[in-house]
């Protein structure tokens, strides 16, 4: 009686185990490339020009900062010159020029811990900024990437980018056959936005070949 019941019991608890693993829904999936969702959202091309503003802002401080800076030597190198060339320079004048000479010294390295200060803060900004951006960006992008997902009765959503520039996990695989439902979503959240579109399109292709991205250097101190 007691084998009996104890078969019963495991028959049971087998038919649960097979209900349990009958009632998972067969795995649909949709994949995602979300680094090109990214770079093709509407938004992205203006906070990438509102970056671009903040370089072109430091680029002109740092100009100023480089004009005053060939001054500052100048007016030194002419007291170096001065003294070194006047043999019959007297002591005060001599000692006038040098206290001069140390005084402009002091000014050109004020003036590039200045400089260095600038491309420090504007770095930090321009990277705060952005990161700040990204992360709102992506959190819409994948808000409408799984809605539809949904749509298309799917229950896996893959992102298929080929790094991890956006904090997403990355396979080293994915089947091409896997429906890609990236259109679909930069299709929803561009529409109504083709104008933005072309002109931050034509924007960048204008401003490309003008800007190579470096910062003008500053002078060493004379």
């Amino acid at each position: 009686m007691k084998n009996s019941a104890k078969s019963l019991l495991c028959a049971a608890l087998a038919l649960l185990g097979a209900a349990s693993l009958t009632a998972q829904p067969a795995p649909k999936i949709v994949v995602l490339d979300l680094q090109q969702a990214f770079d093709d959202y509407y938004e992205t091309p203006g906070q990438r020009e509102r970056i671009k503003s903040f370089e072109d802002e430091l680029k002109k401080d740092l100009e100023k900062i480089n004009a005053d800076l060939s001054d500052l030597g100048k007016r030194y190198q002419d007291i170096v010159a001065k003294v070194n060339g006047d043999p019959t320079i007297t002591a005060a004048a001599r000692a006038t020029a040098e206290t001069d000479a140390r005084d402009l010294l002091a000014r050109v390295q004020s003036k590039q811990k200045e400089g260095q200060q600038l491309v420090s803060s504007a770095q930090e900004r321009s990277a705060r900024s952005f990161e700040n951006y990204k992360e709102t960006a992506i959190k819409t992008i994948s808000a409408a990437a799984t809605e539809i997902a949904k749509q298309k009765g799917a229950n896996v959503l893959i992102d298929k980018s080929p790094n991890t520039t956006y904090r997403t996990s990355t396979f080293l695989w994915i089947d091409p056959a896997y429906e890609d439902i990236t259109d679909s979503v930069l299709k929803k959240l561009n529409t109504g936005h083709e104008a933005e579109i072309a002109a931050a399109k034509k924007a960048a292709a204008a401003a490309a070949p003008a800007s190579s991205g470096a910062l003008p250097p500053l002078p060493k101190a004379p």
